[in-house]
C-alpha cells in the first residue's frame, strides 16, 4: 500500500519521488506501524517530530504501535519546542523568499469563529510576508528596495500578533491544555513560542534600522537574517494551522468556546481596544494597497504611522 505523506518544514532535503513542497507518498506493507513509515522517511520513532494520521496527532510513545492501513495519510511536522531557529539553519524549503501556509486541517468539524478570525489573520500574515519577501529579492539583486514598505510591514508584525492575535491563541492554548493536557503537550510551549517570534521580529527590525541608517552590512548576512525571520514565522503559522486549530476544534466543547468568548470579550471591552482594531484594520489595508500600487508601480500615498501600543 502506498500511504500519501505531507512533510512540513522538515529538516533536510525532501525523500526521493516528494516535491519542494513537501508533498509524496511511502510504500508501506500492509499493517506497517507508523515507526516503520518514519524510518522510510530516515526518522527515528522516538524523533521529537509532531506526527499526524489522518489529522489526528500520535504520540511518540504510539508510533510503533500504530499501525496504518490504506486510505491513511500521514502529515510530519517539527515540535515548537527546543532552541531558537539560528542563521543559517532554516528548515528545508524556507529558503525561498516566498511560500504560501498550509491550509487548516478540517477533520470535518465546523470552524468556531475564534479559529476563523485567527485564520483570516495567518492569511493577512501570509501576504504580508510576500510583499515581504518581494522587496527582499529586490535587495539580494542588488537593486534597492523600498525600505518604508519594510519598515510598515514589521512595525505591524511587532504590533499586532503581540498586541491582539497571540492573547487569543494563548486563550484558546489554555483551554485545550485544561481539557486535554497530552495534546497540548504535544503541540509544545505556545507561549515560549510567540517569544522567539517577537525575538526574531524585533531582530530582524533591529538590523533594517541600522540598514536605515547607512551602516554597511553585509548583503548577505541581512537576507540571511529575513529569511529566518520568514522561515520562522511561516512555521509558526504552519504548526498553529496543522496542529493547534484541528485540535482544538476536536476537542474542545461548547461551553470551552463560551468560556474563550467570555474571557475576549473581558480582554477587549476597552472603547481603546476598539480604537486599536480600527488603526490596525486600517494599517493592513493601507499597506495591502501601497503593496499592490508599488507591483504595479502606481503611485499610492503612504501608509499612516503605525498604530501605537
Amino acid at each position: 500500500m502506498r500511504i500519501p505523506v505531507k512533510l512540513i518544514s522538515v529538516d533536510g532535503p525532501p525523500p526521493p519521488g516528494f516535491d519542494d513542497a513537501g508533498d509524496g507518498s511511502i510504500e508501506a506493507a500492509d499493517g506497517a506501524s507508523l515507526a516503520d513509515v518514519l524510518a522510510k522517511l530516515g526518522l527515528a520513532a522516538d524523533e521529537a517530530y509532531a506526527t499526524l494520521v489522518n489529522g489526528e496527532p500520535v504520540a511518540a510513545a504510539e508510533r510503533r504501535r500504530r499501525r496504518l492501513k490504506a486510505g491513511d495519510s500521514l502529515t510530519v511536522f517539527p515540535p515548537i519546542k527546543g532552541g531558537a531557529l539560528d542563521r543559517g539553519q532554516r528548515p528545508a524549503g524556507d529558503s525561498r523568499l516566498e511560500s504560501p501556509i498550509t491550509p487548516p486541517l478540517t477533520g470535518g468539524h465546523p470552524m468556531p469563529k475564534i479559529l476563523d478570525d485567527l485564520h483570516d489573520d495567518h492569511m493577512n500574515m501570509a501576504r504580508l510576508y510576500d510583499l515581504l519577501g518581494r522587496e527582499l529579492m529586490t535587495f539580494k539583486n542588488g537593486e534597492l528596495p523600498d525600505y518604508e514598505l519594510v519598515q510598515k510591514i514589521l512595525d505591524y508584525c511587532l504590533a499586532y500578533p503581540d498586541q491582539v492575535h497571540h492573547p487569543k491563541e494563548d486563550l484558546v492554548f489554555r483551554k485545550l491544555k485544561a481539557r486535554d493536557p497530552a495534546a497540548a503537550e504535544s503541540i509544545g510551549d505556545l507561549a515560549e513560542e510567540h517569544e522567539k517570534l517577537a525575538a526574531f521580529t524585533r531582530r530582524f527590525a533591529t538590523a533594517l534600522a541600522n540598514v536605515l541608517e547607512d551602516e554597511q552590512l553585509p548583503r548577505d548576512w541581512f537576507v540571511d537574517l529575513a529569511n529566518d525571520f520568514l522561515a520562522f514565522s511561516r512555521r509558526h503559522m504552519q504548526m498553529e494551522e496543522v496542529l493547534l486549530f484541528p485540535a482544538a476544534r476536536k476537542l474542545l466543547t461548547p461551553a470551552d468556546w463560551a468560556e474563550i468568548e467570555k474571557a475576549m470579550v473581558r480582554r477587549f471591552a476597552r472603547p481603546s481596544d476598539d480604537d486599536r482594531r480600527e488603526r490596525f484594520e486600517a494599517g493592513l489595508g493601507e499597506i495591502m494597497a501601497w503593496g499592490k500600487a508599488a507591483e504595479s508601480e502606481t503611485p499610492v500615498v503612504p501608509p499612516a504611522e503605525s498604530p501605537a501600543p
